[in-house]
């Protein structure tokens, strides 16, 4: 191969080779992105309180005719909220199955005291999901 041969071969893939270091170069330059913990979420009632308090704010944001980068901010903000309320909830269903589980295996045994104790504690888990 001639020298003139490697430049022909070698110019396409510097250019495609620019264009992404171009890009990524001009995404941090233009917005870094930054992280935010989010609210704590102590309980499946607060999880469900925040899930509406924030959902309300995006609707609204989303209802905007244009979205600025200002918004995208605070729905990037809020999503950390969302997320952790999310989690909550679902590790909360998530135990409150396998208490339900362990109700179901305890009748199949006929244990009246596990019946009792992971039938009333599946009741308070179940009523207070459904209380928001």
């Amino acid at each position: 191969m001639t020298v003139s041969t490697n430049k022909k071969i070698a110019l396409p893939f510097v250019l495609i080779l620019s264009l992404f270091v171009g890009n990524t170069h001009a995404d941090t330059d233009s917005t870094s992105i930054r992280h935010y913990k989010g609210a704590d979420v102590g309980d499946y009632q607060q999880a469900t309180s925040l899930l509406k308090t924030y959902n309300e704010t995006l609707q609204a944001i989303l209802k905007k005719e244009t979205l600025t980068s200002t918004d995208a901010g605070n729905i990037h903000k809020l999503t950390y909220t969302l997320e952790n309320a999310l989690e909550k909830m679902r590790s909360d269903i998530v135990k409150t199955a396998e208490i339900l589980e362990e109700l179901h295996l305890s009748s199949e045994r006929n244990d009246v005291d596990k019946m009792k104790k992971f039938g009333n504690d599946y009741l308070s888990r179940s009523n207070q999901m459904l209380t928001f």
